[in-house]
């Protein structure tokens, strides 16, 4: 599964599921993207799908994940530096 947002900047989110996390591809403009930044979803969740929305009311984007081994879903919510942790 493959997300591409338009914000700011730009950024594509992919569900890793065979390493058991999501990447983030931070976008640059007309420079392309930079290396893929991963955040785990579990240990052996096999995210298989995402969303994103805001989801905290804290203006940054959030990621919900579906987990296909693990039969839950996680949110993983983000920050202004582009980083993701998994809510409690």
């Amino acid at each position: 599964m493959i997300v591409i947002v338009e914000m700011t900047n730009s950024k594509t989110i992919v569900a890793n599921y065979g390493t058991d996390n999501v990447g983030v591809f931070l976008g640059y403009g007309t420079k392309g993207f930079d290396s893929m930044i991963t955040f785990s979803t579990g240990v052996n969740s096999a995210p298989y799908s995402l969303a994103i929305g805001h989801f905290n009311d804290d203006n940054h984007l959030d990621i919900v994940v579906t987990n296909s081994q693990t039969d839950n879903v996680v949110i993983l919510f983000g920050f202004s530096n582009g980083t993701f942790t998994i809510g409690v």
